[in-house]
Order: C-alpha cells, then sequence, then structure tokens
C-alpha cells in the first residue's frame, strides 16, 4: 500500500502536473499551428499551380484567338493603308493634272509669244537684210556709177573735145547689155550732134570768157607796174607782157 504524500508535496505535484499540462497543450497548439501553415503552404502551392496551369490553358485557348485578331487587326490595318494610299495617289493625280493643265496653258502662252517673237525679229532681219542690201546696191551703184564715169572719162583720152560734153550729159547716160558707157556716149553722141554742138560751144564761149578775163587782169597788172615806175616791177611787168603775149597767141587760134 503506497504512503500517502504529504499535503504540501501534492501542491507541488499538482502543479508540477499543470504546468506539464500547459505545455502538452502549448506544444499541442504549435504542432497544430505548423500544420495549419503547411496546410496553408501548401494550398498556396496548389493554388498558384492551378493558376498557373489555368494561366497556360488560357494563353492556349487564347493563342488562336489572338492570332485571328492580329491577322484581322493587320488586314484591318492593311485595308485602311490601301484605302489611304489610294485617296493618295489620287489626289496626287489630280493635283499633277491641275498642275500639268496650268503649266501647259502657260507653256502654250509663252511658246506662242516665242513663236511671234521669232516670226517679228525673222520680219525684221529679212527687212535689215531687205534694207541693207537695197543700200548696199544703191552705194554699189553709186560707186559703180561714178567709176564708171572715170572710166569713161579716161576712155575719152583720145577725144578730149568730147570730155566736157561727157561731164554734161553722163546721168543720163547707162549701160546696155551689149554696150558700155563709153560705147553708149558715143553713140548719143552720134545720134545727137546737135545737142553736142550746142554743149561744147557753151563749154568753149565760158573757157573764152574766162582766158579773156584772165587777160584782162594780166593787162591791169602790167599798166599798175608800169604807172609805179619800180624797175623791179617793171622787170616783173615784162614777164607779164610775155605772159600776156603768149595769151594773145593762144586766144589768136581762138574764133571771137
Amino acid at each position: 500500500m503506497a504512503k500517502r504524500r504529504p499535503a504540501e508535496d501534492f501542491g507541488k505535484y499538482r502543479k508540477r502536473e499543470i504546468a506539464r499540462a500547459h505545455r502538452a497543450a502549448e506544444r499541442k497548439k504549435l504542432a497544430e499551428l505548423r500544420a495549419r501553415v503547411r496546410r496553408a503552404k501548401a494550398a498556396r502551392r496548389e493554388a498558384l499551380r492551378q493558376v498557373v496551369a489555368r494561366g497556360k490553358a488560357t494563353r492556349r485557348r487564347m493563342r488562336g484567338r489572338w492570332k485571328a485578331l492580329r491577322a484581322a487587326a493587320r488586314e484591318r490595318i492593311n485595308r485602311e493603308i490601301a484605302t489611304e494610299r489610294e485617296q493618295m495617289r489620287a489626289r496626287h493625280n489630280r493635283r499633277k493634272e491641275r498642275i500639268r493643265a496650268e503649266h501647259t496653258q502657260k507653256i502654250s502662252k509663252a511658246q506662242a509669244l516665242l513663236a511671234e517673237e521669232r516670226r517679228w525679229q525673222r520680219e525684221q532681219r529679212s527687212f535689215a537684210k531687205r534694207a541693207s542690201a537695197k543700200e548696199r546696191a544703191r552705194r554699189t551703184a553709186a560707186e559703180a556709177r561714178a567709176e564708171s564715169d572715170d572710166r569713161v572719162e579716161a576712155n575719152l583720152a583720145t577725144a578730149p573735145e568730147l570730155v566736157p560734153v561727157w561731164r554734161k550729159v553722163k546721168r543720163r547716160i547707162a549701160a546696155r547689155p551689149r554696150m558700155s558707157r563709153t560705147e553708149a556716149f558715143l553713140h548719143w553722141v552720134e545720134e545727137n550732134p546737135d545737142e553736142v554742138l550746142t554743149i561744147r560751144a557753151d563749154y568753149d564761149d565760158r573757157e573764152i570768157a574766162k582766158m579773156a578775163k584772165e587777160y584782162e587782169d594780166a593787162q591791169a597788172e602790167l599798166e599798175r607796174y608800169e604807172m609805179a615806175g619800180d624797175i623791179r616791177k617793171a622787170g616783173g611787168a615784162l614777164g607779164l607782157d610775155q605772159e600776156a603775149a603768149e595769151l594773145e597767141r593762144e586766144l589768136a587760134d581762138v574764133p571771137f
């Protein structure tokens, strides 16, 4: 039969048992909490696995839709791009046509002005050329006529009595297709003897009057020297007297 413990020892024992029971309860509580944490972690892992699996399944399921959406979006974008490109091309063509029409009209006007200016310049050059040709022909004809006058006068060296007649009528004498001016003048002389004599008589009268005046001037100079009474002037007068004598001899052959 067990010994009875004292009350004092029983109180200590009771306390130890209670403390042991508390510690056991605490360990049990901690174990339950640890298990709960493990279950929570496991649930989290499972939930994450399910989410990942669901995400993969969803992506696999949505991949076709996304592909279709991308294709539809690309087709829509391509249609919009093609439409805008066609509109832009149409606007560009209309702008080109408008610019081409405007500039074609301007070019036509400029070409018309250019053609008109060229035509006017051609007419001016043609007019200037004709005027120059006329002027050159006139000048050449005048030069040729002057040269021909000198040539005809040179050809009349063998008939000096006809030179005054030629100088009088040379403006009326022109060369002919088969006759030079000299020949035309000689032919005119043969056809107009009366006019030749008239012209020659007038020329002789003028020459006689000129020689008579020179003689009178010489006589007057001689008389002035004689009246001066100067020997040198007298000697000069003698020289003038000789000239007057020569003049008288020349006039002796001229019918007054």
